[in-house]
């Protein structure tokens, strides 16, 4: 999962703690409270630590988060002697409160996401609510306080893990969703043009989990085993019939993903084109 913090940004928060590269000691007696520019709640907690305008702060309600100091004012004898500083990116953060997307990887963001975002919401004693469109990528995630306020309101799209660098460039969204590592070209042709640094390595890349793609044939295939080469070159449609590999005379039809798909890539990268190939054009397209 790749994310660009606005400035502040509670749901989210838990995972995105970064090591900053100074702390302080006797967090208890650095206890200031955070106010939103926006006129949500307040935060209060003990000041870990304060970098590059931001403050890591250590929540009695919200646990372990970041803010931006451009959209809160600081309260409290801890609080920096001057803490709105320039933000170092290329270009303003965007300003982010109730209201913010969350975009890309269907993988990531059909089920682990809204059920994370469900886990959060019984946390903090909050009502959850998804409600779907007439668009099949995109619902609405929104967040109730205990009295009826609005906590959150959660743009979540997954039209694949490309479309979250786009998303993130555009600021259409600011946690972008993918189910495979950045490329250069998502850094090149995407971010970097949209004034946005690199992310890779930095506290703003969050890891879910690693999982695998498995290739299996049906237990009555007569095909039990396939090489690495093989599938390639039935990916390159240069292999189209199971009789070709020693099974039965039926035509073998490739069904894929999409372009942006990150399930895609990892197949493609990681098994087929190393092997001297490439996805064949008149695929079935998913």
């Amino acid at each position: 999962m790749i994310t660009r913090m606005g400035p502040f940004c509670s749901v989210a928060a838990a995972a995105l703690v970064a090591v900053m590269p100074w702390t302080m000691a006797h967090a208890q007696d650095l206890k200031i409270t955070l106010t939103p520019n926006d006129g949500t709640p307040p935060v209060t907690g003990a000041l870990i630590a304060y970098e590059k305008g931001v403050f890591l702060l250590d929540s009695e309600t919200e646990g372990m988060i970041k803010v931006e100091s451009t959209a809160v004012t600081c309260v409290g004898a801890a609080c920096p002697e001057k803490y709105v500083v320039e933000t170092p990116s290329q270009r303003p953060v965007a300003t982010v409160s109730k209201r913010f997307g969350i975009h890309g990887s269907r993988t990531v963001g059909t089920t682990l996401v809204p059920n994370l975002l469900r886990g959060y919401a019984k946390h903090v004693g909050a009502a959850f609510k998804i409600e779907e469109t007439e668009d099949k990528a995109a619902r609405v995630v929104r967040l109730i306080n205990a009295d009826g306020s609005l906590r959150a309101e959660i743009d979540l799209q997954t039209r694949g893990s490309g479309s979250a660098f786009t998303s993130l460039a555009n600021d259409a969204a600011e946690i972008g969703l993918a189910d495979r590592r950045m490329k250069d070209s998502d850094l090149t042709k995407k971010l970097a043009p949209a004034g946005v640094p690199e992310l890779r390595g930095t506290e703003n890349e969050i890891v879910l989990g690693v999982d695998g793609i498995v290739l299996i044939t049906h237990p009555q295939n007569p095909v039990p085993n396939l090489t690495a080469e093989e599938v390639a070159r039935i990916w390159s449609g240069e292999i189209t019939n199971w009789q070709q590999l020693g099974g039965g005379n039926y035509p073998i039809t490739i069904n894929s993903f999409g372009e942006g798909s990150g399930d895609r890539a990892v197949l493609l990268d990681g098994l087929v084109r190393p092997n001297g190939r490439d996805e064949k054009e008149d695929v079935v397209r998913w």
